[in-house]
């Protein structure tokens, strides 16, 4: 599989630091990523190729069996995360209405709260289901609220990253998860892009950016320096 790092060349261009400083982002084409949803009420479908629903991440937790959970994995072979920089994980909301999935979207005045958790075994893509998920630690590595859609949302995920390069065998991604929040008997429920060009989920290692500037890691476009590894 192929993969994709992208270092940043100029940085004051784009909100992030007034000298350029190595900066790295992970953002997979989505043929290349490793990223799924698995959903409670159709526990033995993998949805990585279900049309309509394979460009898409998505989470929530319901009364009615209506569960939804993400899995996202990197690889971050090569990447250095050094003294004072930080390692984020990045996830574009989507409104649900455009994406075609049927869910209420997060709102100022009905926002939720996006779990971060590190999974501790295996798991494959094209083949997992809510039946055959990973398991996770119960620990919470971050929690961020998300109060409306198109918008990037950040999780800062620098320990977890100093682990996996100091052990990479531990390294199994994410699993992004909510506690249920309900309006007018329906579940507010999260979806996030993973296959539209610059909204891809990414991980980007590197100075803390200011507030600006994830957003612009992700569209940088000719300021990135294109490596690629087998």
């Amino acid at each position: 599989m192929l993969r994709t790092i992208f270092r940043v060349a100029a940085l004051s261009a784009m909100g992030v630091g007034s000298t350029a400083v190595a900066q790295t982002v992970i953002q997979p084409a989505a043929a290349d990523s490793k990223d799924v949803f698995i959903y409670s009420f159709l526990a033995t479908t993998n949805f990585n190729s279900f049309p309509g629903f394979d460009g898409i991440l998505a989470s929530g937790r319901s009364a009615s069996g209506h569960d939804l959970r993400s899995l996202v994995s990197f690889d971050i072979t090569g990447v250095t995360l050094g003294a004072g920089q930080i390692a984020t994980l990045n996830l574009f909301v989507a409104d649900g209405s455009t994406v075609g999935f049927p869910v209420v979207n997060p709102s100022a005045t009905f926002p939720i709260q996006a779990d971060i958790f590190a999974n501790t075994e295996d798991w494959n893509a094209s083949t997992v289901t809510w039946a055959t998920q990973p398991s996770f630690s119960p620990t919470v590595v971050d929690s961020q609220t998300i109060d409306g859609v198109n918008k990037y949302i950040t999780f800062n995920v620098t320990s977890l990253v100093q682990g996996w390069l100091a052990n990479p065998a531990t390294n199994f991604g994410f699993s992004i998860q909510q506690p249920e929040v309900v309006v007018n008997g329906g579940s507010v429920q999260a979806v996030y892009q993973s296959a539209v060009g610059a909204q891809r989920p990414f991980l980007y290692v590197g100075p803390v950016p200011e507030p600006t500037g994830i957003a612009a890691l992700a569209m940088a476009g000719s300021l990135l320096i294109l490596r690629r590894r087998a």
